[in-house]
Formats: C-alpha cells, sequence, structure tokens
C-alpha cells in the first residue's frame, strides 16, 4: 500500500470516528446541558462559508469532492446549473496572455495556474475563449498546508463576465496530470454539489489534500 493510500484511509477513519463521536454541550436550553451529535455533513457546513464544491466524474483516478474558494470581488457568482461541464486545463497553463487550445475552452471550465499576470488577465483570457467559468490553482503544487486565498480585482478597469474560483494548488496538479495521464481532453465535473445531500462528502476528499 503507498503513502498517499495509507494517509487516506488513516484520515478517513479518524474523520468517521469523529463525525460519530464528536460531542458538543449546548448550554442554551434552561433545563440544563444538552448532547447534540453531528454528522459528517454538519462538520463541512461549519466550514463551508462562502466554498463551492464539485464532483469530478471522470477520469475516475481523479474522481474525488474538490473545493471552491469564489473570487471577493470580480467576477459573477456562480450561479451554474449544469449537471455535468467539461474542465479543461488551459495550455499554456498561465493563461497570461493567450491560449493554444481556446476552441477546447469554449463552454467549458478553465483550470489555469496561478503566477505570470493578475487573476482577472487570467480570467479575461479565458473569458476571450468562450470559458463560462474559471478555476485558479494555486503555484504550490505540492505543499498539503496550502490555503485559499482570496482573489481580488487588480485595479484596472476591465469587467470579468464569468465566474473565477481559487483552488488548492495540489488539487490543480493532480487535477491536471489526472486529465493526461487518462489520455482525456478535459475532466467531467458535476457542479454545483450540494453538501447537504452528499453523505460522502468528507470521505471523498482528494487523499493529498488535508481538509
Amino acid at each position: 500500500m503507498n503513502e498517499i493510500m495509507e494517509i487516506h484511509i488513516h484520515r478517513t477513519i479518524s474523520c468517521l470516528i469523529m463525525a460519530v463521536l464528536f460531542l458538543l454541550w449546548d448550554y442554551s436550553s434552561a433545563e440544563g446541558p444538552r448532547v447534540r451529535l453531528f454528522s459528517a455533513t454538519d462538520f463541512m457546513l461549519f466550514d463551508s462559508n462562502d466554498l463551492l464544491y464539485f464532483e469530478i466524474l471522470q477520469p475516475k483516478n481523479i474522481s474525488y469532492i474538490y473545493k471552491v474558494k469564489p473570487a471577493k470581488n470580480f467576477g459573477t457568482k456562480f450561479e451554474l446549473e449544469l449537471g455535468t461541464v467539461n474542465l479543461v486545463a488551459a495550455d499554456p497553463i498561465d493563461a497570461c496572455h493567450s491560449v493554444d487550445n481556446g476552441k477546447a475552452l469554449w463552454g467549458s471550465i478553465a483550470l489555469v495556474e496561478r503566477g505570470g499576470c493578475s487573476f482577472v488577465s487570467k480570467t479575461k483570457t479565458v473569458e476571450h475563449h468562450g470559458a463560462i467559468a474559471v478555476f485558479i490553482s494555486d503555484n504550490l503544487q505540492f505543499d498539503n498546508a496550502e490555503s485559499l486565498v482570496d482573489m481580488i480585482h487588480d485595479g484596472t478597469t476591465r469587467e470579468v463576465s464569468i465566474p473565477a474560483g481559487f483552488i488548492l494548488g495540489s488539487d490543480g496538479y493532480h487535477i491536471k496530470r489526472g486529465i493526461e495521464e487518462a489520455g482525456m481532453e478535459a475532466a467531467v465535473i458535476s457542479i454545483p454539489l450540494n453538501i447537504t445531500t452528499s453523505p460522502h462528502l468528507y470521505t471523498r476528499q482528494p487523499p493529498w489534500s488535508y481538509w
């Protein structure tokens, strides 16, 4: 068993135990303290804030649930009711000036990487090629402790007409690599994922990322 699988199994067991046994004393009752049991979904809701979740359906080698942090002050809201949509890695991945796979981005969500230019510039590039949204991953690809940053406007007069969200660098790296290893042009994803109706949400996180 490889190291990643061992980490994933141990963490899954810990999460399940925590979800079943974690107790919170509620002193708001006039009858005295009460014990409340929380589910795995409850834990995700506590930490979700304004996060968005999506699931990769294909390829199977990266079929997990991922989180996205919408941009703070640019782009439109992630009001996507698409069922399934393609997630396509931009080429080049930074998408600072132009891309060579613009046809594949049309009607899809673009995956790009942080660095080289502003978040707005990247978003405008893929928007120009018909992308309906963009996920921008951190460029710290192998840091499991990385956090989701607030993406802000670059101060120019440019307006963005599609949603933009930030994902972990490790997620972006493995998604791009997984698509390539499967010999596919894009990943097929389900978005948005309703965490209140997803009982396997907490146990289907990627094995390389710590939520």
